[in-house]
């Protein structure tokens, strides 16, 4: 009989530990296309706009209207991307602060960031749990001095 208490009670608090990480998982989803966010002009305004969790477009300057980058619109899949720019020079992945966080089974927990040589740095984040499913574009960085490598 205790037995079958000790069970029940394992299983109410693996069940409360899970309702609790579903919950502090809030999704916002807002869609701004690259013609829109072209007006950030400065990365202060990027930045802060990042901090409130919704994609952004980080310039240095303007993206001039013949660019390339001009046509990547947030949200865009990594595939429509290399169909529309091509392959990068380079790309890397690298680990967010989520990924460390206990009981964190949502998406975000890694990011891929293609670098393209003459025009600037695009960011992937995967948009399924456990970092699965499509890379989509999460961030455009117009920087017309880029090297495209990831040094």
């Amino acid at each position: 009989m205790a037995r079958f208490w000790r069970k029940k009670l394992l299983l109410i608090g693996l069940t409360g530990m899970l309702a609790a990480g579903c919950a502090s998982q809030g999704k916002t989803t807002q869609k701004t296309s690259v013609d829109e966010a072209a007006q950030v002009t400065t990365k202060e305004t990027a930045a802060s706009s990042e901090q409130s969790n919704s994609p952004t477009v980080e310039t240095t300057q303007a993206i001039p209207a013949d660019s390339p980058l001009a046509k990547v619109k947030i949200g865009m899949s990594e595939g429509r991307l290399y169909d529309l720019l091509g392959q990068p020079t380079e790309a890397k992945n690298y680990l967010t602060g989520k990924s460390w966080i206990p009981f964190y089974f949502g998406p975000d927990t890694h990011r891929k960031e293609v670098l393209y040589k003459g025009l600037g740095r695009i960011t992937l984040k995967p948009n399924g749990a456990l970092g699965t499913g499509v890379y989509k574009v999460f961030k455009v960085t117009y920087d017309p001095s880029e090297d495209g490598y990831a040094d």
